[in-house]
Order: C-alpha cells, then structure tokens, then sequence
C-alpha cells in the first residue's frame, strides 16, 4: 500500500478509527522501531451501524490536506423504520417506543 487518499467504503460494524487502524497496521512494519509510524487519518467520522464514503489520507503530505475534505459538501441517504423510537435515538439502541398507526 502507498501512501495517497483513498476512498474506502466503510462496512456496518466498522467505526472510523478501525478503519483508520486497519491501514495504519498495513503502513507501518511493527518489527522495525526505527521506522517511524505512518500518519493516517479521515476526513469525517461515521457511525459503526452507517455505511458509506469515508476518505481516509495515507503519509504526511496527504494528511496535511485534511480539512480540504472537511469543508466539502456531503450527502446523506436514511432509511427509517416509522413509529418506533430507541434508548439512542439510532438503531444501536433499545426500543422504547412501538407506536401503531394506520395510513
């Protein structure tokens, strides 16, 4: 792997620092102390139960560029399940309220 931008579709389950984590163990060479650790990072956070584009920056030079992808514009797509309510407000929480009703 170099180092670059990479757009990465992050899976359900997956938090953005495991995703940030994942490439930072494949970039560094953990049996060489002297090889310094390689800087990754993202340019959003996203839930562990979303899905979607996450733009992770591999190696100083694209990492400086962080906040270019911070400022840009960004589109969200939800599917909701009507009537019910969780301890969360997301679907990782305990359901709490099952309303019924009739369209």
């Amino acid at each position: 792997m170099k180092e670059g931008i990479y757009l990465i579709d992050k899976p359900a389950g997956w938090t953005s620092f495991d995703v940030v984590a994942w490439f930072r163990n494949r970039m560094s060479d953990v049996g060489d102390r002297k090889k310094p650790r390689i800087k990754v990072g993202h340019s959003g956070t996203l839930d562990p139960f979303a899905t979607g584009l996450l733009i992770i920056m591999v190696g100083k030079k694209f990492t400086k560029r962080q906040s270019e992808f911070m400022k840009l514009d960004k589109d969200y797509e939800a599917t909701l399940k009507l009537g019910f309510s969780s301890s969360t407000g997301d679907p990782e929480g305990e359901i709490i309220k099952n309303s019924k009703f009739e369209i």
